[in-house]
């Protein structure tokens, strides 16, 4: 799990976007979103709420990279993860399995 927060955090630190796992010392509206039962697969929740400038970095957006970037999907194949949009600002990545299963 450190190595995918490492990753995580490396690929949206040069962004506008902003990453919050469990074990952050954060106390906001992000981070009350794990106490919710539903959200006990959610390994991190991805804020992406500005609009990007022409020079922003942009690894996951709504509008413009809704199905994340190259680095992004190279992370989240590596280890077997999916993300989806709570909305339209807040995106989050969970374990899928499922996805990566060998239909042979």
């Amino acid at each position: 799990m450190e190595g995918l927060k490492k990753e995580l955090n490396e690929l949206f630190k040069d962004g506008y976007e902003e990453a919050y796992f469990r074990d952050d010392d954060k106390d906001d509206g992000i981070m009350d979103r794990f106490k919710d039962k539903t959200n006990d697969n959610v390994i991190c929740f991805i804020l992406c709420e500005y609009e990007p400038t022409e020079d922003t970095k942009v690894n996951l957006h709504y509008h413009c990279c809704y199905g994340g970037s190259d680095k992004l999907t190279t992370i989240q194949t590596k280890y077997k993860l999916n993300h989806d949009w709570e909305d339209y600002c807040i995106a989050y990545i969970y374990k899928d399995e499922e996805l990566y299963e060998d239909d042979d």
